[in-house]
Parts: C-alpha cells; structure tokens; sequence
C-alpha cells in the first residue's frame, strides 16, 4: 500500500494533535496533584512553598519543548498566586552534578547519575538538583516563615 502526501499530512497532523493532547494531559495531572497538595497544607495552617527552577525563554530559544516550558512556567506562578502558595525561583543555575551534602562536583557513573568521592554518596542528576534548588530556597533571605499560620488560613507577609 503506498501513502499519498495527502493522506500522509493527515496522518501526521492527526499523531502530533494526539502528542499535544498526551502532553497537556500530563501537565494537567501534574498541577492537579501540586494544586491538591498546595491545599492540603494551606488547610492544616501551613504556608506551603514551590520551589522549581523553570527555564525561562532566552535559554530555550528555538527549542521544541519552549512553548510546553513556558506554559509550565506560567501555570507554576498561577497556582501559586492563586492557592496561596509562595513561590520560589532560584537565580542561580542549579545543577545536579554537584553534590546537596559536601558541594563537590561528582564522577558520572551512568546517564544522568553522578557519585561523590568525598562523601562517597551516588544519586541521581535531578535528585541532585532538588536538593540544591532547596538549599537555596532555605538559603535566601526572601524565604519566609515556614511555620503554621496562626489564625488565619491565608496571610500576607512573613518576611
């Protein structure tokens, strides 16, 4: 069976509407379940913070992922807006290859999984970049009071 450009356009316009629809619905799932948890500690009296390190355009420019980033992004700082969570976005260019507990930069063991020599702990490259993304966060003077809120389900404030 040969396929006519015609019908092969369709084809291929039909397979990435499905991408599309797949990729929106992990998002959608993703910020449901952040959105339950913001809430879930909002209502116990906590003041729930997001800390994520989100690509912004000049480093994505001309990628294929940029606009599913930049969505991301935007949603990220909605849900916080809106679900009175704080948010969280470190400056610095956060990297897994360099180890949360001694700062050392580590021996590629496989892809994307690094160990340290120094503290002789092996993790992975994003395991990495979380924990020094929260570093920072409890680093920064901006962070706040992450302590039950006293009274009040939502507050302004905190430092």
């Amino acid at each position: 069976m040969s396929l006519m450009p015609e019908r092969a356009e369709r084809v291929a316009r039909r397979a990435s509407r499905k991408v599309q629809r797949v990729s929106d619905d992990w998002i959608k799932g993703v910020f449901r379940e952040l959105r339950n948890l913001v809430r879930k500690l909002r209502d116990r009296g906590y003041t729930p913070v997001i800390v994520a390190v989100v690509l912004r355009g000049g480093s994505l420019r001309g990628a294929k992922l940029q606009r599913t980033l930049l969505k991301v992004a935007e949603r990220h700082e909605n849900l916080a807006l809106y679900d009175g969570a704080r948010q969280f976005q470190p400056s610095d260019n956060v990297s897994g290859k360099q180890c949360p507990v001694c700062g050392a930069w580590g021996v590629e063991l496989g892809k994307r999984y690094h160990r340290f020599p120094s503290c002789n702990i092996a993790h992975s490259r994003d395991w990495g970049a979380c924990a020094n993304a929260a570093k920072l966060f409890l680093k920064s003077p901006k962070r706040g009071v992450m302590t039950p809120l006293e009274g009040s389900q939502k507050s302004e404030g905190g430092g």
